[in-house]
């Protein structure tokens, strides 16, 4: 960790917490990626494992500008997920291994599972296998700080989390017709 960190402070890791940003509204990914540069502004190392994203989007380039103290992982096919999938599952599949890889390292502050509840909601991975990431993050001495995002929170998850957020549509103007645009949405 920087020595930048203020002192009066607590390290993340001294007390490493379970974030949940669910919900139907717009803001979930964008909360994670707040959270984000916040943490490299305090000189922390973060892993980002995005699930069901393959296509190229802008965040990724904004986070390039990051530095390596930020490593991105996507496992999407850069289409939309069919349910049960062979192929997106094990995409599903490799990068919950590649976040369980990332969480063993003890390399990252913070490890962000970004959509990961679209995988189980899209049937590509099971409750027990993100609840097997859960218990081995449990199990560390020096916890980092897990973020995990995406609509449909299972009851089960929400119960053990620290933090739970739930975005909330009220308005948006995709309803109008206006697609994703770029540097906003995408």
């Amino acid at each position: 960790m920087s020595e930048k960190q203020d002192t009066e402070h607590q390290n993340v890791t001294d007390c490493g917490k379970l974030q949940i940003y669910t919900g139907n509204g717009k803001g979930k990914t964008t909360a994670a990626l707040g959270l984000t540069l916040r943490a490299v502004g305090a000189g922390f190392t973060v892993f980002i494992g995005q699930f069901l994203k393959g296509r190229h989007c802008s965040e990724l380039d904004g986070i390039k500008k990051l530095g390596e103290t930020v490593t991105v992982e996507r496992f999407g096919s850069g289409t939309w997920a069919k349910k049960g999938s062979s192929e997106d599952s094990t995409l599903a599949q490799n990068g919950l291994e590649c976040c369980v890889n990332a969480l063993a390292s003890g390399k990252y502050n913070i490890i962000i599972l970004d959509e990961i509840f679209g995988t189980l909601n899209a049937e590509l991975l099971r409750l027990q296998d993100l609840l097997g990431f859960i218990r081995k993050w449990q199990q560390l001495p020096d916890k980092p700080e897990i973020i995990m995002t995406g609509r449909n929170a299972p009851p089960e998850i929400i119960e053990i989390a620290d933090l739970v957020t739930e975005m909330r549509a009220i308005k948006h103007y995709y309803k109008d017709g206006l697609g994703a645009r770029t540097g906003i949405e995408n």
